[in-house]
Order: structure tokens, then sequence, then C-alpha cells
């Protein structure tokens, strides 16, 4: 697995997550500052309450400058913690972005010590459902055009060899009528003796 280069990948959440870090160690600062005052004022001898503060203060100074210190360290540990998880799920979304657009979206391998990486076989295999289901749609489409462009032939080719035939009986519709069939004979056909007596 590859060594992810960019740290920063996330600029909202992991943004968030360092200014959140920069605000609890300002909150444990003012913490241990007014706990060195209040002991200083509780423990200390009788004298003005501005040497209380001077007093706190030489004690608070040496570890103000440690944390400053220690600051730059925390915030890229945060960093480099926070993109164990943003860096999947930022690869996530694009490639969930890809498959959305219709694009062919290669499986996805997450790196080593990354958060969820069940989530990269969860895609994988819904990607390669989703091209299945594509391709036999596809398919489908194909095999129903392919039969109707045969239905679609089928009566002019049963006409053409029926004029070639000399046949008499029109073709209309799928198939030709049956006036025998459907006893749809003319009423003529009926008055026809009556119209022999008449001339006899």
């Amino acid at each position: 697995m590859r060594i992810r280069k960019r740290l920063f990948v996330d600029h909202k959440v992991q943004g968030v997550l360092m200014l959140r870090a920069v605000v609890y160690w300002l909150c444990c600062l003012a913490t241990f500052g007014l706990a060195l005052l209040a002991w200083e004022l509780l423990t200390g001898p009788n004298q003005p309450l501005l040497q209380y503060f001077v007093d706190a203060w030489h004690y608070f100074l040496p570890t103000a400058i440690v944390s400053v210190g220690i600051l730059p360290l925390l915030l890229y540990d945060i960093l480099k913690l926070s993109n164990r998880f943003t860096g999947p799920l930022f690869r996530l979304r694009r490639e969930l972005r890809r498959l959305a657009a219709g694009e062919t979206v290669a499986p996805i391998r997450f790196r080593t010590g990354d958060f969820w990486p069940e989530l990269a076989d969860e895609f994988n295999a819904t990607s390669q459902r989703m091209e299945m289901l594509a391709a036999m749609a596809e398919n489908g489409c194909k095999i129903a055009d392919r039969s109707e462009r045969t239905s679609a032939g089928t009566p002019a080719t049963a006409a053409a060899s029926s004029q070639k035939r000399g046949s008499a009986v029109p073709v209309t519709g799928t198939a030709a009528s049956n006036p025998l069939q459907d006893g749809s004979l003319p009423d003529q056909l009926f008055d026809l003796p009556r119209s022999t007596q008449q001339l006899s």
C-alpha cells in the first residue's frame, strides 16, 4: 500500500478538528493559570493583589512556553489521525461521483492504517453489481430491438411474397381476414335464388 502524501485532504473536517484542538489547548492554559493564581492567593503571604499575579506568572510562563512547543506536534498528530478517516471518505465520495456519472470505476483499496477498510469492499461489490445490471439491461434492450425489427419485417415480407404469387386475398394487419370464418358474407348472395326466380 502507498503512503498518502497529502495529509490535509478535507479542509472542513480536519480544519474543525485542528481548531477544536487549539481551543482545548487554550482552555487548558487558562485553567492552569487560574489554578496557579488561586494557589498563590490561598497559600501566599499577605501582599498586594498585583504581586500574586506576578508570582503566579513566574510559574505559569515556563509551562506556557513548553506547551507552545508541544502544540505543533499535537496538531500534526491530529492531522495524521484525521487523515486516516477523512482520506478514505474523500476517495469514496470521489468514486461515487464518477459512478453516478456513468463512468467505469476501478476497484478501490484503502491505504494501510486507514479506518473502515470494509467500506472499500462494500463499494467494490456495489460497483460490480451495478456494472452487471447495466450490462444485462443493455443486452435486454438489444434483444428487444432485434425482436421488434424482426416482427416489423414479417408482414412486409408476407405481403411481398403474396403479391409475387398473384394472390387476390388482401393482407391487412397481422393476418388476412376470411369471410367464410367470420360470417361477413354479402347479403346479395342470399338474394340470388329470389332474383333467379324473377328472371325465369
